[in-house]
């Protein structure tokens, strides 16, 4: 009979031991080499030491992102601009209006940025700032230098542990080198919407496959951000959670809130959007002028990726490519689930839709 589990190797001995992930979620420092009896896991904070994005970005960023590079132009005149411009713009206004976070100023949040940023391996620190503004967001920018921000409605919603699985959701747009694509990305749409709005015909329908296409690309990216944050965290439920608050949480209502009843709130719409070509229509309209694939969506991937094979082999400085026992990421055979569709097919579907 065949054995269940992956093969784990241990990152002390280079012993290799057969672990069934169903089990090891919930103990993971219980795990214990069977040769040298040490933990085969990092523990929280600990450095992933050689680990890069390629290890654990979704397969539909990296497709999606190597679409993006064929644009002319953009890693280099853009890079200029966005410095010299808009990044310094906003940089003053920050320092001006709103309060850098230090050690010995507003330490605890500090020591998430430094904690996360230390599992992540990412080096130097960013510049974080804590915004006044009624608006549940957090973001980060930047050309070279990267500024991270959270806002005060995002800190008076979370508990501490779900403040630092958003900042580390954010270091996962640095360690992945999201940063200047997606400052890019927002400010292209915004340029190619107001020039289709002066277009007609042929030149319009050339720009807003553009437009989509930009905006396709920044949502996937949300996806690695979402694996990064699970890798500091080590609890996939923590991350639902969160995403829950940010879906529709209030203080009032949190102790009320059910991460299960959300994850199967997950469930369901996914059997409407896959059993229902009209539903599925619907879905790409809804979501076509987003940044972020819905929470709902995100939660379910979420929850996917958490009790996967491929992060558990991470956590245990398995890097792909390092030790042949371990399945590969299944995103990367190019399936996508019924939310996930390419850039060719959002195109399509909007020319189908509006005519053009």
């Amino acid at each position: 009979m065949m054995q269940e589990g992956i093969l784990i190797q241990c990152r002390h001995c280079g012993k290799p031991n057969r672990v069934e992930p169903s089990k090891a979620w919930g103990r993971l420092q219980a795990l214990h080499c069977g040769s040298c009896a040490k933990e085969l896991a990092v523990d929280r904070y600990e450095t992933l030491t050689g680990l890069q994005p390629k290890h654990y970005q979704h397969p539909l960023d990296q497709r999606a992102r190597r679409a993006l590079n064929t644009l002319p132009g953009i890693d280099t005149l853009l890079k200029t601009l966005l410095r010299e411009g808009l990044v310094k713009y906003h940089h003053l206004l920050l320092r001006q209006n709103a309060v850098e976070v230090h050690p010995g100023h507003l330490g605890r949040v500090h020591r998430f940025l430094v904690h996360s940023a230390q599992t992540l391996g990412i080096s130097p620190l960013p510049s974080l700032y804590v915004q006044q503004s009624p608006l549940v967001n957090a973001y980060t920018y930047g050309a070279g230098e990267h500024v991270i921000v959270i806002t005060t409605a995002l800190v008076d919603l979370l508990e501490e542990d779900e403040l630092e699985t958003v900042i580390a959701h954010e270091l996962g747009h640095i360690h992945c080198d999201h940063v200047l694509y997606k400052t890019a990305a927002r400010l292209l749409s915004t340029i190619a919407v107001e020039a289709a709005s002066r277009m007609f015909g042929l030149a319009s329908s050339l720009i807003y496959p553009l437009i989509y296409g930009l905006l396709y690309w920044d949502r996937t990216s949300e996806l690695s951000a979402d694996r990064a944050e699970l890798l500091v965290n080590q609890d996939y439920k923590t991350s639902v959670r969160t995403m829950l608050k940010i879906a529709g949480g209030s203080r009032k209502l949190a102790a009320e809130l059910d991460v299960d009843q959300f994850l199967a709130q997950a469930r369901k719409t996914q059997e409407l959007t896959e059993n229902n070509i009209l539903e599925k229509i619907y879905h790409i309209i809804q979501e076509s002028n987003s940044t972020h694939h819905f929470p709902i969506w995100r939660a379910q991937k979420l929850e996917e990726w958490g009790q996967s094979p491929q992060l558990l082999s991470l956590l245990c400085r398995n890097f792909p490519g390092a030790n042949s026992g371990n399945p590969e990421d299944p995103g990367e055979d190019g399936n996508t689930s019924s939310q996930e569709i390419s850039w060719k097919d959002i195109t399509s579907e909007f020319r189908n839709i509006f005519g053009f």
